[in-house]
This record gives structure tokens, sequence and C-alpha cells, in this order.
């Protein structure tokens, strides 16, 4: 798997896992929610040397957070969400 598919899934994962639900089973795509080719050209743009790039947007009700060194953080609350898995 490519990196930048592996940041994508990652962010799929997490928010599948607030959501106490497989990733097969979320509402919608990533990809329809908003350009994940964007996204990744942006985060690979980054200058190594330069400032942090970090991108945050919504998705499937929560606020994720995804920077250049490919960490994704995953926060906010979802109405539908485990709450057993909201502080996950």
């Amino acid at each position: 798997m490519a990196r930048e598919d592996e940041l994508l899934w990652t962010v799929v994962e997490k928010v599948a896992d607030r959501k106490g639900v497989d990733p097969v089973d979320l509402e919608s795509p990533l990809y329809e929610t908003f350009d994940t080719d964007a996204l990744q050209a942006l985060l690979d743009s980054a200058d190594p040397d330069g400032p942090r790039v970090s991108v945050t947007f919504t998705y499937g009700g929560y606020a994720i957070q995804v920077d250049d060194s490919g960490t994704v953080r995953v926060t906010g609350s979802c109405p539908d969400a485990d709450p057993a898995k909201a502080g996950a």
C-alpha cells in the first residue's frame, strides 16, 4: 500500500473505530467527502526543513487533523457514536 493510501486508510479506520462500526459501513467514502488527492499533494509538498503542514477537516461527524509527518488525530463527537468509544 502506498504511503498516501495508508494515511487515508488510517483516517477511515480511526473514524470507524470511534463510531463502533466496520470501515466499510461508514455512511460515505472519504474520497466522496473531499478531494483526497489534493490533500495528499498538499502534505507531500511540505518542505522537510520548513514549518509543519497540517490540515483539519470534518468527516463522519469528527474533526480530523492530519499533518505531513503522517500523524492523524480524530477529535469531537458524533451523535450516533458509541459513548464507550468516544474517549478513544
